[in-house]
């Protein structure tokens, strides 16, 4: 078994330390407890230990805690790859890629507090800046998945290599899928159906507000995003058969937590284990991205 370094056992736990933070904003989001320490950043209610009587000022005082474990693990990686090695090398590189993606990451959970966008704001720019936040945690992982790779395997990420077209496809449209849920999520806390019916009828009705509207635009994405991945799995197996089982086994997990969410009306703990797997899947397309071009960088026998 192979040994990790210092640094790449570092990357790995940032990356670790970063999944947990992006769940718990999803706590954060479905209790409604985005205000939960007022409109002051990055203390809560103007106090490094503020009260906590209140359940949603425990719950974002805790997010916030590990929001800044998170942005440290990243910064303890950077000091220690920038020590470790040289100018110009692919670990400085791909570690600058994750210093970058956290650091737009605390801006954007900073600015949704300062500017009100969370508890039951329904603005169009809420509706935006939250699928923006997505998709730059989706930057963040996929920054820190690579340098995990880089520091493990000592090379260089091979951005270029077979499937590629493929490969940037299904991250393409992973981001789509994200941005989707994103609003679909906002809707389902902000505009909770009281069954499945009524639910139905409200995505369809045209004079309910427009991010009720949209979530129906996250259920026809996944399916045909499903498919594709499925599709994207077994074209690559020959090449990164362990990361090929594990798309597909994620994928059919991830329809089977989506058709509970709409079926149970979303609980909490379903949100969870749905973004969960989410993240997982694109880690993986990550890992098997990396796989391929590195195999095929690699001379044959």
């Amino acid at each position: 078994m192979k040994t990790l370094s210092t640094s790449a056992r570092l990357a790995w736990l940032a990356l670790g330390i970063n999944l947990v933070t992006v769940l718990g904003g999803t706590l954060v989001r479905a209790t409604g407890s985005g205000a939960g320490c007022g409109q002051s950043w990055p203390t809560c209610h103007g106090s490094l230990l503020p009260g906590m009587a209140a359940l949603n000022t425990r719950i974002e005082y805790a997010h916030r805690a590990f929001s800044g474990m998170a942005l440290l693990s990243v910064l303890a990686l950077f000091i220690h790859v920038y020590r470790s090695f040289a100018k110009g090398s692919p670990e400085r590189r791909v570690v600058n890629l994750s210093a970058l993606a956290i650091i737009i990451e605390s801006l954007l959970g900073a600015w949704l507090v300062l500017a009100r966008l969370v508890e039951e704001n329904s603005s169009v720019m809420r509706a935006i800046s939250v699928p923006v936040h997505l998709v730059n945690t989706l930057f963040l992982l996929a920054a820190l998945t690579a340098s995990a790779w880089v520091l493990s395997e000592g090379q260089a990420f091979p951005w270029r290599g077979p499937g590629r077209k493929k490969l940037l496809a299904a991250a393409i449209g992973l981001i789509l899928l994200g941005a989707t849920g994103a609003i679909a999520a906002l809707a389902d806390t902000l505009f909770p159906a009281e069954s499945l019916h009524a639910g139905l009828v409200a995505d369809l009705d045209e004079s309910a507000h427009f991010l009720t509207r949209l979530r129906m635009v996250h259920p026809i994405v996944a399916v045909l995003m499903s498919g594709f991945l499925m599709t994207l799995a077994a074209s690559i197996h020959e090449g990164a058969p362990r990361h090929a089982k594990l798309i597909i086994s994620l994928v059919l997990l991830q329809l089977c937590l989506g058709l509970a969410n709409v079926l149970l009306l979303t609980p909490v703990a379903i949100q969870i284990a749905h973004l969960l797997v989410a993240d997982l899947i694109w880690i993986s397309l990550v890992l098997a991205s990396a796989t391929l071009g590195s195999r095929a960088a690699t001379p044959a026998d």
